[in-house]
């Protein structure tokens, strides 16, 4: 970029994207922001951005550079990003700006002050861009989506489990011998199984269950169809759980998993696993799922879905109660 010999100082604005297989908190990936003289040396310090920020979300970055007593023409401003051998990680960068405070010159647009008469002009930047290979490309749309007041709506009918005539809520069970009736409208196999019950509810009168409390070898799942809109900005899954388990904490031998998914089956995000080795035994507490890249699935329809699988010998079960899903939308 150009540098006018009466710059004093230089702010450069740009929005960011963080996408990273690392471990969430982990930081061994990173983009580097570096504004450099035509000989190579750095002007100020560099600016790193690590794969511990916030990760599948847009935001807004601003640095500043003193360059009063600059003596080069041009300046280099690089972005640069470094992965270690680990997990694959991205860094998205748009809208960049650079805007620079001078001394005035006799055409420059003059801002009050008490100081010395100082101008701010945007400088042109010339610029050269490395595209990584990613899992998904966030669109501009969802960066634009931040900008603007999202309005946020529940999705999930019937979250608390109370209206008991509302077939809203479906499901499955099974052992390898039988095959529940689950509601709504299960197989006629004889054996109930209606995943709602007025047993331990956080809330009113009933709440689901997956797992259960008495059978062995047991696989049931808690689902709930939605249809999403348009321009999807953000999407989180929140519910209360009464985590009840029966078997040690040693090895996983109870299996609970709640996630998002498409109507094919296809996870949309990492599903939570919750079993025997969990912590927070026989008390209520809320989880949270949220899914990074919400956007792709505007216009779609998601399964929510509870799943409880049991082994052979000592049962567990989930109970859970006033589900959620907010869908926010950009306007």
């Amino acid at each position: 970029m150009n540098v006018p010999t009466n710059t004093q100082s230089a702010t450069l604005t740009f929005w960011r994207y963080v996408q990273s297989a690392e471990p969430a908190g982990n930081g061994d990936d990173r983009m580097v922001v570096s504004l450099t003289t035509s000989d190579g040396q750095a002007i100020g310090l560099p600016f790193t951005l690590n794969t511990s920020a916030q990760r599948n979300v847009w935001a807004k970055e601003t640095l500043s550079f003193t360059l009063s007593g600059y003596a080069f023409p041009t300046a280099t401003l690089t972005l640069t990003s470094i992965n270690d051998g680990d997990n694959k990680s991205s860094f998205f960068v748009d809208d960049v700006m650079m805007v620079r405070q001078c001394l005035a010159a006799a055409n420059d647009v003059l801002v009050a002050t008490d100081e010395e008469p100082t101008s701010t002009l945007t400088l042109t930047l010339t610029h050269t861009a490395f595209l990584p290979a990613v899992d998904y490309e966030p669109s501009p749309m969802e960066k634009d989506l931040v900008i603007e007041q999202a309005v946020c709506t529940n999705f999930i009918a019937n979250g608390g489990f109370e209206d008991a005539a509302n077939p809203i809520w479906t499901g499955a069970a099974n052992t390898s011998v039988t095959i529940y009736n689950v509601l709504p409208n299960g197989a006629n196999s004889g054996v109930a199984d209606p995943l709602i019950y007025t047993t331990r509810p956080r809330t009113g009168a009933r709440g689901g269950r997956i797992g259960s409390t008495g059978v062995n070898s047991y696989w049931n799942e808690l689902l709930q169809t939605v249809q999403l809109p348009a321009n999807v900005a953000s999407l989180t899954l929140t519910y209360w759980r009464y985590f009840d388990p029966n078997e040690g904490s040693i090895s996983v031998a109870d299996i609970f998993k709640i996630g998002l998914e498409t109507e094919k089956g296809i996870e949309i995000a990492k599903p939570q696993q919750i079993d025997n080795r969990s912590s927070g035994r026989r008390v209520w507490g809320q989880e949270t799922l949220t899914v990074n890249n919400a956007f792709a699935y505007s216009n779609q329809k998601l399964w929510v879905t509870f799943k409880g699988q049991t082994n052979s010998a000592t049962p567990s079960a989930l109970f859970v109660d006033d589900v959620q899903l907010s869908v926010c939308v950009g306007r």
